[in-house]
């Protein structure tokens, strides 16, 4: 892994066990070096993205206390989704029937809410979209960023500063029950779990 992505997602996670304790409970184990390089067979993972797997494989939900209604999905940590884990990756239908998403990109955030989930490309290792149907032609993030380093990094400016590429008036990062979760402050969608924006 590249000391920016290292440098970054260590101080994601460390945002993350000090300020999200229950989206920090969603990180899996690491994945396993034969599921690793499995999965990397069937779709070619750039080393940021298999060191990230080393570390934890993807996140996974499970029930929040005092979130009587299953509003809080613990592991939709990230804007728009959540990190897929190697199984989840390859039982995406475009993947399984096709073996390799186009373009050699690995998918890695699905979509939570919205259109899109986000890819890492095998080669260069930029950061890319991909829709719902998982078909259409590679395009930018929304954000603009592009390796996986600049990624994390345009996710903790936006956690630790409130700015950013990441930051949209319609999705910014708040807390309910103990979970970091993206909201569209004028109209959140948890109707019984407390949403705080981390800033106004």
């Amino acid at each position: 892994m590249s000391m920016g992505t290292a440098g970054a997602w260590q101080r994601v996670e460390t945002w993350l066990a000090e300020n999200a304790p229950g989206s920090h409970r969603s990180l899996r184990p690491p994945a396993t070096d034969l599921d690793i390089a499995h999965a990397h067979a069937r779709v070619p993972l750039h080393e940021d993205l298999r060191s990230l797997f080393a570390l934890h494989d993807g996140t996974e939900s499970y029930e929040v206390e005092g979130d009587e209604e299953g509003e809080v999905d613990p592991a939709a940590w990230l804007p728009g989704g959540t990190w897929l884990s190697l199984d989840r990756m390859l039982s995406l239908p475009f993947v399984a029937l096709l073996g390799s998403p186009p373009r050699d990109r690995a998918p890695w955030v699905a979509p939570w809410h919205g259109n899109y989930g986000l890819a890492v490309e095998a080669a260069s290792g930029h950061v890319t979209r991909f829709p719902d149907e998982g078909l259409a032609p590679l395009s930018p993030t929304p954000s603009h960023v592009t390796s996986l380093a600049a990624y994390l990094t345009a996710l903790l400016e936006a956690l630790e500063s409130g700015t950013g590429p990441l930051i949209h008036p319609r999705s910014r990062p708040g807390t309910a029950l103990g979970c970091l979760l993206w909201e569209d402050p004028q109209r959140v969608s948890l109707d019984e779990a407390p949403w705080h924006p981390l800033r106004p």
